[in-house]
C-alpha cells in the first residue's frame, strides 16, 4: 500500500514540496516502531539516509539523472563537469546562445573506432560532432568523434552527485518513486545487526530491477540495446 502511495503521489503530484522527512517519518514510526522519535535520533537517520541514497546511486545513477550542455575543451577526450559521477549519453550538438539543437550523435565502441581510423583522436578538429564514445573503467570522461574544437557545445545527460542532507526538511533529492528503495535500505543499513536483516536490501534491490539490469539501462555502452 506504501509503495502504491508514493507511486500516486508521483503521478498526481503535489502542491507541497516532497521532503526527506517526509520519508524518514513514515520509516521511523512505522517500521521501526519509535512512533515518540526518542530511539532512533535525527542525526542517526539523517547518516542513514545519506548513505542509502549513496546506495541508490551505485545501483540506479539515472535517479539523479539532469540533462545540461557541456562545453567542450579541443580534442577527443572530454570530463564532466565537477559534481556529476556519471555520464549517460551524449545527445546532441547545440549551437548559439539559444542551444539551438543540430545533428544527432551516435554511440560507437572504443574498439571499433580504433579499428577503422587508428589515428582518429589526431584527425582534424570541426564544430560538430558525429559519434561518442564511453568507457565503464571511466564513467565522467567521454570522446568525441571527429575531434571538435573548443567551445562546441553538445547535450548530455549525466547523474549528478546530490549535496549531503543536512537538514531532513530539505526536498528528496531524486524522482520521489525512489522514496520506498531509499527506505528498504535505511532500514538495511540501521538494522545490520539484526538476523535476517538482508531482506531489506534483496527487496530494494528487487525495486530497483537487480543491479545488472539497472546498469545496462543506464550504461551509454548499451545505448539502444538495453531494455526497460
Amino acid at each position: 500500500a506504501c509503495w502504491r502511495g508514493w507511486f500516486l503521489h508521483c503521478l498526481l503530484g503535489c502542491a507541497m514540496a516532497f521532503t526527506c522527512r517526509d520519508v524518514v517519518t513514515g520509516l521511523q514510526q512505522i517500521q521501526l516502531g519509535d512512533v515518540d522519535k526518542t530511539t532512533w535520533t535525527e542525526p542517526v537517520l539523517r547518516s542513514a539516509f545519506n548513505q542509502a541514497l549513496s546506495l541508490l546511486l551505485l545501483v540506479r545513477p539515472d535517479a539523479a539523472a539532469k540533462k545540461l550542455i557541456h562545453v567542450c575543451v579541443a580534442g577527443t577526450e572530454q570530463v564532466l563537469p565537477a559534481g556529476y559521477s556519471r555520464l549517460l549519453k551524449v545527445v546532441r550538438n547545440v549551437t548559439g546562445a539559444s542551444n539551438t539543437p543540430g545533428r544527432a550523435i551516435r554511440m560507437v565502441s572504443m574498439h571499433d573506432l580504433d579499428k577503422a581510423d587508428p589515428n582518429w583522436h589526431s584527425t582534424p578538429a570541426t564544430s560538430t560532432a558525429y559519434e561518442y564514445v564511453f568507457d565503464e573503467q571511466n564513467p565522467t570522461a567521454f570522446w568525441l568523434y571527429p575531434p571538435v574544437q573548443a567551445g562546441t557545445k553538445v547535450q548530455i545527460e549525466a547523474s549528478q552527485s546530490p549535496e549531503p542532507i543536512t537538514n531532513l526538511s530539505s526536498d528528496f533529492p531524486v524522482d520521489p518513486v525512489f522514496a520506498q528503495p531509499v527506505k528498504e535500505l535505511m532500514l538495511y543499513l540501521m538494522l545490520s545487526d539484526q538476523q535476517g536483516n538482508t531482506n531489506h536490501y534483496n527487496l530494494a534491490m528487487n525495486m530497483l530491477d537487480r543491479k545488472g539490469l539497472a546498469e545496462a539501462r543506464v550504461n551509454p555502452a548499451n545505448d539502444g540495446k538495453a531494455g526497460s
